[in-house]
């Protein structure tokens, strides 16, 4: 019998052409060449095909199967069809602990009998049970709610009903409700004193201008801008108070819901400076507020992206006489980057604005009332007698020496909590790439440290609370940065 011609071992394993086969002595070139034994295992044996009538027959006994479990949902099945028998064991469940739960309920004492005894045969008379009942009430949301047991607090599982009332926001008319004078300016003031002097989002002085301007109060965005002043106001006045369980109203939602029209609706080609304030408050809002963050970051998405089309992130190409408008813009932008900056080092994510993003300059360090309100047609500018002085600092620079610690704080990020990939981009290679980078971040946070005014320096025994909060708010942040810094090293 002819023996079939195949490769050797060796050379079928190595995946070789075999010549062995063709010469005299079966022994190939390949094993030769290098005094090997040339040896022919047995052939591997082909799986034999299978019949297509076996498989048509098993396809068929399944279809079978499958039919009788939808038809016949028993504990113990006997199929002669198809030749097997299913069995299966229902879900232990305690029906002592399902009466206690539903015996309160007066309206399903009906349906107390299919489960008098300790034993359940099967789930499905609890189930004839509970259709009757839906049948005589008309109701089954409120027959099935009384059926659940009420183990889950529903501070913890129930959804806040702010977060459903948004599904209707897009689709809805900007009706807005101011409230009372006395509680508008109550939480102007709140907003402003607790929290407006840490960032300098708005201008207190324009804003209560235009506050009492009749005119303005037909622009909805300026009094979208309102609402979300009281929100945050609000907010920040029940920051000090007790706090609830309730979680379905948190403080200041009945203001911001009213501006959520203008956060779903497509954003401006050209956006004004008031949409991009609404913008970023809102954000500030939203991150203060319990449940769920997806819009959060969908309106800092949005923030962004209406800085980058009004070009407030670049610096200017022409310098002219310094305004309050392109300040406000240029706090807007800076107060977005902080929060990048914050977000970040507290999830452990990238951030969303890098620094090749923008090369705007640091807003000025002039106080609030050296701007001269009287002139809008010239976007309110500086006054000409502070001009010379622009290099004195002022009790408003606090915002600057809080984006200084920030862009150190992105500086420790892009290099220490990177991945291997960008560090590979920005030639972060060698034995000492991190002492070099420590030594860096050590000395950026020194040359803060010592540059700092003395108005921001740590006093336990200053007398002015505000200074003394600013104070206490920046060099809580620079020790974090430290932190966040150096104790991978320690």
């Amino acid at each position: 019998m002819r023996q079939a011609a195949r490769a050797c071992d060796f050379c079928r394993q190595r995946k070789r052409r075999c010549d062995g086969p063709k010469l005299p002595h079966r022994i190939c070139t390949t094993c030769s060449s290098l005094s090997m034994e040339c040896t022919y295992g047995d052939d591997i044996k082909r799986t034999p095909e299978v019949s297509k009538c076996y498989v048509a027959m098993l396809e068929a006994r399944l279809a079978k199967v499958e039919k009788l479990v939808k038809q016949h949902s028993t504990e113990k099945m006997l199929m002669p069809e198809v030749g097997c028998i299913m069995s299966y064991q229902l879900p232990s469940f305690d029906p002592i602990h399902i009466r206690a739960n539903i015996a309160a309920n007066s309206k399903i004492d009906s349906m107390l009998a299919p489960w008098q005894t300790d034993t359940i045969s099967h789930p499905s008379s609890i189930i004839e049970a509970f259709q009757k009942e839906v049948a005589a009430n008309g109701n089954a949301e409120e027959t099935a709610g009384s059926l659940k047991p009420h183990a889950r607090r529903p501070y913890y599982w129930s959804t806040p009903a702010h977060e459903f009332r948004g599904e209707t926001m897009a689709s809805r008319a900007f009706d807005p409700h101011l409230p009372l004078p006395d509680e508008l300016a109550m939480l102007t003031r709140y907003f402003f004193d607790q929290y407006n002097v840490f960032n300098g989002v708005l201008h207190r002085g324009l804003f209560e201008q235009q506050l009492l301007d009749e005119t303005i109060l037909s622009d909805p965005l300026f009094v979208a801008l309102v609402l979300l002043v009281c929100a945050i106001g609000e907010r920040t006045l029940s920051s000090s108070q007790e706090r609830g369980e309730d979680v379905s109203n948190p403080p200041g939602w009945r203001f911001f819901e009213q501006v959520e029209p203008f956060l779903r609706a497509p954003p401006p080609v050209k956006p004004r400076l008031l949409y991009q304030q609404i913008l970023v408050l809102s954000t500030i809002y939203l991150m203060t507020t319990p449940g769920d963050m997806s819009l959060t970051w969908i309106v800092f998405g949005m923030s962004v992206q209406a800085s980058y089309y009004a070009n407030a992130n670049c610096r200017k190409a022409y310098h002219q006489r310094p305004n309050l408008t392109d300040e406000l813009w240029k706090r807007a932008f800076w107060q977005m980057v902080v929060l990048d900056r914050l977000v970040a080092s507290i999830r452990g994510q990238p951030v969303i604005i890098p620094d090749e993003a923008f090369d705007l300059e640091l807003p000025l360090d002039v106080e609030d009332d050296h701007w001269d309100l009287s002139n809008p047609a010239e976007g309110y500018p500086l006054m000409d007698s502070v001009l010379p002085n622009l290099t004195q600092p002022s009790s408003s620079g606090f915002l600057i020496w809080r984006i200084r610690l920030s862009l150190i704080l992105g500086f420790a990020l892009r290099t220490l909590y990177c991945n291997n990939k960008s560090r590979m981009m920005m030639a972060f290679v060698g034995s000492d790439w991190e002492w070099r980078t420590i030594n860096r971040l050590g000395r950026l946070l020194r040359e803060w440290e010592v540059s700092i005014p003395t108005q921001f320096r740590w006093d336990p025994d200053c007398p002015d609370l505000l200074t003394y909060i600013r104070s206490a708010n920046l060099y809580a942040n620079f020790y974090i940065l430290q932190i966040t810094a150096f104790n991978p090293f320690i």
